[in-house]
């Protein structure tokens, strides 16, 4: 899982800010960790730009002397102004702009109580307007990161408000390059400099840090083992998805495709006419995938236990009879899962946690 470390300057004294980082964070799980933090502001002039094409945002400098420099360490920034601030709020609301001192750079013009309706036809749910602007720029800066060509657009056109897991599905997050890491490093040298001359003492012992992280970085290490029980879910995911991120069950929050039992009301699962549990949220549902395999993988049961191998546990997981016409079909999801995970699919369940 790719972990982000972001940061919210907010011109608001929202109370509802704890539920809000909490929401953006579950949406992107479990692809990205994102590790958010929040500064409040008081800004009474917040001076706007234009960007073309009719659109305004918030002055480059402005940002850059007000914003960015709050956020040394961090991969991306996002300021909130409220719409009593927000010039022209009938039209565009948000925006990724530049990275032109250190993090990726968003904003969003949006006020605490502002509702909308998101999620895929059928099963749209009303949210916060903050959260949806924000998961959108947000993908925005994704597709920043992994230097990819951003499709942010071409999923939301598509698919409305519930362009998010196809946007996860589609990036390709890479591991940092020792030239990557290098460019970093001498951005951070600069911004040193920047803070000698300003005399901020306090940032720029933040900066020296972050040198010596990356100077730590820039050394030969060994890679670190990839686990297994998380590829072992992961794959299970992959396998249930089938490549489609628009499936029933990714659409009830649902990445293991359970069918509804009492043990999943844990974790907030609840019937769906389908017969598949409905999940409140999308890390609610890979938690129960996690505690179901943890424990099939741990704990000797009437159905599974640690013993049984990959072709005996989705035997059992994915039975031929739940798949529809086909031979061995569970016998072919096992091996799939075993080349995922780099095992045989003869492999005990109690090695792979």
């Amino acid at each position: 899982m790719r972990k982000l470390k972001f940061l919210i300057v907010a011109n608001n004294n929202w109370q509802s800010w704890a539920e809000k980082i909490e929401a953006i964070k579950d949406a992107f799980l479990p692809h990205v960790d994102l590790d958010i933090d929040l500064i409040k502001t008081q800004m009474n002039v917040i001076p706007f730009t234009d960007y073309g094409e009719g659109r305004v945002g918030v002055e480059h400098d402005f940002y850059n002397k007000n914003v960015t420099v709050k956020a040394n360490g961090y991969d991306i920034v996002e300021f909130v102004v409220p719409l009593s601030q927000w010039q022209m709020p009938q039209k565009n609301r948000g925006y990724r702009t530049d990275r032109d001192a250190g993090p990726i750079e968003l904003q969003v013009g949006a006020d605490e109580n502002e509702m909308t309706e998101y999620g895929p036809v059928g099963s749209r749910v009303r949210v916060n307007h903050f959260v949806v602007y924000t998961l959108h720029e947000l993908s925005h800066a994704c597709y920043m990161i992994t230097g990819q060509p951003d499709r942010t657009h071409e999923f939301y056109d598509k698919y409305w408000d519930n362009s998010l897991p196809y946007v996860l599905a589609d990036l390709d997050w890479p591991e940092p390059h020792e030239a990557d890491l290098k460019s970093t490093f001498f951005q951070k040298i600069q911004m040193l400099i920047l803070q000698f001359f300003n005399g901020d003492k306090k940032q720029a012992e933040i900066i020296g840090e972050e040198l010596f992280q990356i100077s730590e970085q820039l050394k030969p290490q060994p890679k670190p083992p990839q686990d297994r029980f998380d590829r072992f879910c992961q794959a299970i995911i992959a396998h249930e998805m089938g490549g489609n991120a628009k499936s029933l069950p990714m659409r009830l929050n649902n990445p293991g495709a359970f069918r509804f039992a009492e043990w999943q009301r844990k974790f907030s699962g609840v019937p769906h006419k389908s017969g598949y549990t409905r999940f409140a949220s999308y890390s609610q549902g890979y938690a129960a995938l996690r505690a179901f395999v943890r424990s099939a993988c741990t704990v000797y049961g009437k159905t599974y236990n640690p013993l049984m191998t990959l072709y005996q546990f989705f035997a059992k997981y994915a039975p031929d009879s739940d798949q529809g016409p086909g031979l061995a079909k569970s016998k072919r999801y096992a091996e799939y899962v075993a080349e995922r995970i780099g095992v045989p699919p003869s492999t005990q369940l109690k090695s792979l946690v």
